[in-house]
C-alpha cells in the first residue's frame, strides 16, 4: 500500500485499492517505510478532493510516530554508545515528526542521545537528487558528517534509507569509526540484548 497511488493516472482506482488495505487493518493504523509514509501526506490532497475519507489518510504513519502513539514496551538491553540523530526531510520537513524518534531512542538503556548540529540541513541524498546535483549533494554530505563528528558520537541514526546510504557512504569514504543505522534496527537490538556490530 501507497499513497503514491494518489498521484498516479489512474489513481482513482489505485487510491481505492489503498485504502481499502488500509482499512481492514483495524484502528492502530498500518505503518509505512519512508516513501509510503511521506505519499500518506498525498493522500491529505485525496481527501480534499472527496475521493476518500480522513480515516484513510490517518491510518497511514511513519514507524516512528507508530509506536510512539501506540506506546512501547520499554526494551531492556543496555547499549552503552553516544548517538546523534539526523533529522530525515521526508519526516522532519514534510510531515513534521521530529519528537516521535527521540522519544523512542530516550527509552533504551544506556544510550546517550547528543542534539546533532544542524540536524534539519538535508544529507544530500534527497532522493534522486544526490545523482541530479552531485557536486551539492557532496557538499551537503561532507557538511553533515562534520556536525556529527562535533557531536563524538560513534552511532548515526537516520529514519530513511536515502539518508542512511548518504550518510554511510560518506562513513566509507573517509573510513571513519562510525556505525549508522535506523532506530528500529537500534531498538531491536535493545530488545534483543545484543551490543552494537562494532
Amino acid at each position: 500500500m501507497c499513497g503514491i497511488t494518489c498521484m498516479m493516472p489512474r489513481r482513482s482506482k489505485l487510491g481505492s485499492f489503498s485504502s481499502s488495505i488500509v482499512s481492514s487493518t483495524g484502528p492502530a493504523g498500518m505503518p509505512a517505510p519512508p516513501t509510503c509514509a511521506i505519499a500518506s501526506c498525498l493522500v491529505r490532497a485525496f481527501v480534499q478532493e472527496g475521493r476518500q475519507s480522513a480515516k484513510f489518510a490517518a491510518k497511514v504513519k511513519d514507524i516512528n510516530e507508530f509506536i510512539d502513539a501506540l506506546g512501547m514496551i520499554p526494551p531492556q538491553g543496555r547499549i552503552e554508545a553516544a548517538a546523534a540523530y539526523h533529522d530525515a526531510c521526508h519526516l522532519g520537513h514534510a510531515q513534521g515528526i521530529t519528537a516521535a524518534p527521540r522519544r523512542l531512542l530516550a527509552r533504551v538503556p544506556g544510550l546517550e542521545l547528543r542534539e546533532l548540529p544542524e540536524s534539519g540541513i538535508c544529507c544530500g541524498s534527497a532522493g534522486t537528487y544526490n545523482l541530479k546535483e552531485a557536486e551539492m549533494s557532496d557538499r551537503l554530505a561532507r557538511r553533515k558528517i562534520e556536525n556529527v563528528l562535533a557531536t563524538g558520537a560513534r552511532v548515526v541514526l537516520a529514519s530513511n534509507a536515502g539518508c542512511l546510504l548518504q550518510i554511510q557512504r560518506e562513513v566509507r569514504l573517509n573510513r571513519l569509526p562510525l556505525l549508522v543505522m535506523h532506530p528500529m534496527d537500534l531498538l531491536d537490538l535493545s530488545y534483543r540484548g545484543e551490543p552494537l556490530p562494532f
